[in-house]
């Protein structure tokens, strides 16, 4: 433009008060009226310097290049017409943005959260079980006669019945100490008992059809599938003690007829058992015999001293095996594993299948869907409470400064590829990524952590840091065109924004491999894993998120902007953390939340009819197989 004399200042101040007389009509969106005001100084300076160019005056030219302009009055009415149309859209795409997706993403984060928060704290109702279950439970823990005479009327052929009256009536009988009968008379009636129960064709503790109550409860999760395994893993077995003093004072007394009736006991609940204790136990009793070396030498108990020895050795190489170990199982186990199989292998030995990597596919991504799941949710949170801040800051300045306009600096096709770019893009090229061989979610997350956490990192940054960056950057240009922000003092602004983001990522990397040396250290795996992912890694981030944010805000403080431009810097920010929420409720609570309910529901761990997990079902079934002879 021209020199600044004092007929071009002027002249500048005139096109000024015309161009705001002009745009009037559009104050109701502010950015338009800028962007009308813009266009119609830019139109005016370029014809007064044709004018200039062409040879006249300056007056000249002013007044030449108002008369080209046209009347106030009917250029007016032009801008009006020709930008109703526009106003309108614009009008509409803010009242939408403001009042309908901004809420929208706030309702959907507290829908979503609220709804897991019922799904993990709901509990099995007492009125879903079969009150024949009800009453068993009561009987286990609460033996009564009466309670017992009632449950077998209702199951007159259920043996475990029996079983549980031999707990409550062993006592009067056998001293427990001693394994030795203090009551003939009483013993008698014992056994007498013992005779009845071994005809009966049922021995059925209902474990099953409780367990499949429980398990067809709520959805499937991780946190369900735990809560299953502790479940079942809970279950009361009063009898075994009972039925161990029981064989101990049997042995020892060393009569025919009774170490016979031992053995259809033992072979009756052997049979019928579904959990490996329950196998341990007989196994026990069989190398209590076999230590009985005038029982192992009677002819006449040549059958019973088969099956006990049967026992003693199946339980004994089963032990052993354990102890050695498969070292080919061993890799397999440290590096595809998941956390919940730590848990529980180790105290049930392995089966044929678990030397597949593929047997802990499901468990595993399970294990990692739930992980992210709430690190999302989490992060999520952190959004949602700088959503608030947000909202109070444009509340403040609207209610308390009076400054009631801000500018909506995007339409909405450049909101949508804004949100297309920074976050829908990253999260599928994450999906897509999961699919690589080296990706963490292949492997054990004990043995991947670091990378874990990295993976995790780089998504939060690409998230959070980058659409936040990239949004300010554009707003910054067209603030400063508006002349409603000083140039150097949002290159300083951007200069430390970059410094953060550079420091964020690195902060969190130490981080990540400090937790690394203390996986390393001598603690318990499960409450390690829990106890350093959840409060240091996790949390740990979102401090340092929050951190950034906050300095964000601080910093927009600072900033030489007026109001006008402090507000809209404050309002795309809320609107791009509205989308990203929108974007990471959908993604954690309804995919990766499908993903986990999934995988728990195809788990080969964790699958069982009976047992607490596959695993101690095969190992059970496999143990019963070789100690029945079958």
């Amino acid at each position: 433009m021209n020199l600044q004399t004092d007929f071009t200042v002027s002249f500048e101040k005139e096109i000024r008060g015309k161009v705001e007389e002009l745009s009037r009509d559009l104050e109701g969106d502010l950015e338009l009226q800028l962007d009308v005001q813009f266009e119609l100084e830019s139109h005016l300076w370029e014809s007064y310097d044709a004018n200039i160019v062409r040879g006249m005056s300056e007056e000249e030219s002013s007044e030449q290049a108002f008369k080209d302009f046209g009347a106030l009055s009917e250029v007016k009415e032009r801008l009006l017409a020709g930008n109703l149309k526009r106003l309108n859209k614009r009008a509409q795409v803010k009242a939408m943005l403001w009042y309908v997706f901004v809420p929208l993403s706030i309702f959907t984060a507290l829908f979503f959260g609220g709804r897991e928060y019922f799904e993990l704290s709901r509990e099995l109702p007492q009125s879903a079980l079969d009150p024949k279950i009800v009453k068993l439970r009561q009987l286990e823990n609460d033996f009564s006669d009466e309670l017992y005479q009632e449950l077998s009327q209702q199951m007159p052929n259920n043996a475990y019945l029996d079983s549980l009256w031999l707990g409550k009536h062993l006592e009067k009988s056998v001293n427990r100490e001693m394994a030795e009968v203090s009551s003939e008379e009483e013993f008698a009636k014992l056994m007498q008992k013992m005779q009845e129960m071994v005809k009966k064709t049922d021995f059925d503790a209902l474990r099953l059809e409780e367990m499949q109550v429980y398990q067809n409860f709520g959805r499937k999760s991780f946190i369900k599938s735990i809560k299953d395994v502790g479940h079942a893993a809970a279950f009361i077995l009063p009898d075994l003690g009972s039925l161990r003093n029981f064989g101990k004072a049997v042995v020892k007394r060393g009569k025919v007829n009774e170490i016979r009736l031992l053995e259809k006991i033992c072979r009756q609940r052997l049979e019928n058992s579904d959990t490996l204790i329950e196998v341990l136990v007989i196994g026990a009793l069989g190398r209590i015999y076999t230590e009985n070396k005038s029982l192992m030498e009677n002819p006449e108990l040549a059958k019973s001293s088969g099956f006990f020895s049967r026992c003693s050795q199946v339980i004994a190489g089963w032990k052993e095996k354990k102890k050695v170990g498969d070292k080919e199982f061993e890799k397999i186990f440290m590096e595809k594993s998941s956390m919940l199989a730590s848990m529980v292998i180790p105290a049930v030995g392995t089966i044929e299948e678990m030397t597949k990597p593929k047997f802990f596919k499901e468990s595993r991504e399970m294990e990692y869907n739930f992980f992210e799941k709430y690190y999302f949710s989490l992060l999520n949170s952190i959004g949602f409470i700088i959503m608030l801040g947000l909202i109070a800051f444009l509340a403040w300045h609207k209610l308390i400064k009076g400054q009631k306009q801000s500018l909506q600096l995007y339409s909405m096709c450049e909101w949508l590829l804004h949100w297309a770019k920074f976050i829908l893009v990253p999260l599928v090229a994450y999906q897509i990524y999961k699919f690589l061989p080296f990706a963490s979610i292949n492997w054990s997350i004990k043995e991947t952590l670091v990378l874990y956490s990295i993976e995790l990192l780089t998504l939060t940054f690409l998230l959070f840091i980058l659409s936040s960056w990239s949004l300010f950057c554009k707003y910054s240009k067209k603030l400063i065109i508006f002349d409603l922000a000083d140039k150097k003092s949002l290159h300083k602004f951007k200069v430390s924004l970059l410094t953060v983001c550079l420091v964020l990522p690195i902060s969190l990397v130490t981080v990540a491999l400090c937790i690394q040396v203390l996986q390393e250290a001598a603690l318990s795996e499960i409450v390690q894993m829990v106890f350093s992912i959840n409060p240091v890694i996790f949390s740990g981030w979102f401090y340092v998120i929050f951190a950034f944010f906050a300095l964000l805000i601080m910093l927009l403080k600072w900033l030489k902007a007026s109001s006008i431009a402090l507000c809209s810097l404050a309002q795309g920010q809320l609107i791009n953390l509205a989308f990203l929420s929108l974007s990471l409720s959908i993604y954690s609570f309804i995919y990766l939340g499908y993903l986990e309910s999934e995988n728990a529901k195809n788990d080969r761990l964790i699958i069982s009819k009976s047992s607490f997990t596959s695993v101690e079902e095969k190992v059970t079934k496999n143990l019963k197989k070789s100690m029945l002879n079958k």
